[in-house]
């Protein structure tokens, strides 16, 4: 009995130090190192990689799920205890910066996965920008307006973040404020005018899907005084059902924020349900 709990932890052990040292070393390769790069740093035989995992793709999914679990049990923790949104954004940026390192190193070796690996990835992601949509739905009434620009702004500060941060170029108040526009940002949208060929045109956001209308081009029917977008509508302007909207809404979610078909249609009846056309619709 002894003997196989020995057996066990030094097995936990052995598992535990492949995948610390694996992911030290995905982090400085873009994912790209070997096996035998892993086996050697970790000083184990090349073969006790596969004792452990039954391929590299499989070793490169679990240093995944590990980033994944860090991440959304902040974000999880987050969510459940932020009372404002700007609370919540702040504790996400700092647990995407406390492990960006990691996170880049994948973004940018992403490509090169097989297409089941990029699939299993992509899935694992979607559980992270779920509490992110979830936020947005919960604390404002433009989730898929901030949700996207708040994603945006993230992957600059973060791609910028280890040379702006170290030269003082991004300072906690540069950060504040930043945060204070994102959720703030729905007044400035709402009430916002832009010049189109020289005609002053208002912003709008399409009254079915949420969509900032920035130009004719995006109104339902190219005619800005029109509610809806072009998406939203058949080509006579008139209001598709409920149905056919939320499916183009779960799967514009499922592309632009890498949300997996449950998740992502989970989040769009959240956000069709903000807006006037559907308004106090039952979230199912």
């Amino acid at each position: 009995m002894k003997k196989e709990m020995k057996r066990s932890q030094i097995k936990l052990a052995t598992r535990k130090k492949l995948l610390e040292v694996a992911e030290s070393a995905f982090v400085k390769s873009n994912f790209k190192a070997s096996t035998f790069k892993i086996a050697r740093d970790a000083k184990v035989a090349h073969g006790t990689i596969f004792f452990h995992y039954k391929n590299r793709d499989e070793l490169v999914l679990t240093v995944v799920k590990r980033l994944v679990l860090r991440i959304t049990d902040a974000l999880y923790l987050a969510y459940k205890n932020s009372l404002t949104l700007e609370e919540f954004l702040t504790q996400h940026f700092e647990t995407v910066r406390a492990n960006w390192s990691l996170f880049k190193a994948l973004l940018t070796g992403f490509s090169e996965f097989n297409y089941g690996t990029k699939q299993e990835v992509i899935s694992l992601l979607s559980v992270i920008n779920y509490y992110l949509v979830e936020a947005f739905n919960k604390w404002t009434d433009t989730p898929l307006v901030r949700t996207v620009l708040w994603q945006s702004t993230l992957v600059y500060l973060s791609f910028l973040g280890d040379y702006m941060f170290d030269k003082k170029k991004i300072s906690e108040k540069f950060i504040k404020d930043l945060l204070s526009f994102i959720t703030g940002s729905s007044n400035v949208i709402k009430k916002g005018r832009t010049k189109i060929a020289g005609a002053e045109i208002e912003k709008k956001l399409c009254w079915s899907c949420g969509m900032l209308l920035n130009a004719p081009q995006d109104y339902t029917m190219g005619d800005a005084s029109k509610n809806y977008c072009k998406y939203c509508t058949d080509e006579d302007g008139t209001l598709r059902p409920y149905g056919e909207v939320l499916n183009i809404m779960t799967t514009f979610l499922q592309k632009t924020q890498v949300l997996n078909p449950k998740a992502a249609r989970q989040a769009a009846r959240a956000v069709l349900a903000k807006n006037p056309a559907w308004k106090g619709r039952v979230k199912k």
